[in-house]
């Protein structure tokens, strides 16, 4: 009877040890083989040593449309462990790289979305803390910020300030037929900033057959977009129906656009 208790105590504290442990390969290949042979989670717990919460977590995590597969959830364990680590970490050759587009009048949110483009996960208010830091030391990188005399407020999500423009009307109430690219007509205009945010290239496309008019602006503003639709459209005015354009300032002219092309304007979601 003793000896049974020693063992059972042994057990136990050999479960308790591999609790906070991660699996490996080979123990999923186990879990994914008695899955199959339909061993209920705890007699796998019971045959792999681990404590059956660790069962049903890897099983809850990894497990997709084709059942439990080795291969599959090692995958998305490293997956997520890359991620969460790429999240965390905030190395010099990072904190160079968004100080040098800090100094070129980038925004938290633009540096944030640029690293997203190279796999780097840093968030914007992240940025906007690193600055606040370097500020607090007596740094002065807060002063390329646009809106650097200003007081900031805490933000959740990404922030839309763009929203000032008078009398947009919402893709909400555009025509239905418009989304089934039916006709020819309906176009989508855009813009493309250059680098260092000196100038831009504006884009029209029309939703069905894809036909694309480029332009080159020398500045942003409605102006001048509004100066390059007119010189862009020349012959084909009477081949607009709708314009779907975003909420960029750009756009704040589209009263002029509607009339001149005779074309129900609509803006997109920010």
């Amino acid at each position: 009877m003793l000896n049974g208790n020693l063992k059972n105590l042994s057990r136990e504290r050999e479960v308790h040890v591999t609790y906070y442990t991660q699996l490996t390969q080979e123990e999923r290949y186990h879990i994914s083989v008695l899955c199959k042979e339909g061993f209920p989670r705890a007699e796998i717990a019971r045959r792999l040593n681990r404590h059956p919460s660790t069962i049903t977590r890897e099983l809850s995590r990894n497990t997709g449309r084709r059942g439990c597969r080795a291969k599959q959830a090692q995958q998305k364990t490293l997956y997520r462990r890359h991620m969460a680590e790429k999240a965390i970490k905030l190395t010099r050759e990072i904190i160079r790289l968004i100080i040098e587009r800090i100094k070129e009048k980038w925004s938290p949110e633009q540096i944030s979305g640029w690293l997203r483009r190279i796999q780097i996960y840093i968030s914007h208010e992240r940025i906007y803390k690193l600055l606040l830091d370097n500020k607090r030391k007596g740094g002065k990188l807060y002063k390329h910020l646009r809106r650097s005399n200003r007081k900031r407020k805490k933000r959740y999500g990404s922030p839309e300030r763009r929203g000032q423009i008078s009398d947009r009307v919402s893709i909400d109430k555009r025509p239905k037929i418009v989304d089934a690219r039916e006709r020819i007509g309906d176009w989508e205009a855009g813009t493309i900033i250059g680098r260092n945010h000196k100038g831009a290239i504006l884009t029209l496309v029309e939703r069905k057959l894809k036909y694309t008019l480029i332009r080159k602006v020398n500045r942003k503003t409605s102006h001048a977009v509004n100066t390059a639709i007119s010189e862009l459209v020349k012959g084909i005015k009477e081949r607009f129906i709708t314009m779907t354009v975003d909420n960029g300032k750009e756009f704040a002219g589209h009263k002029e656009i509607a009339s001149r092309l005779n074309v129900d304007v609509y803006f997109a979601h920010p």
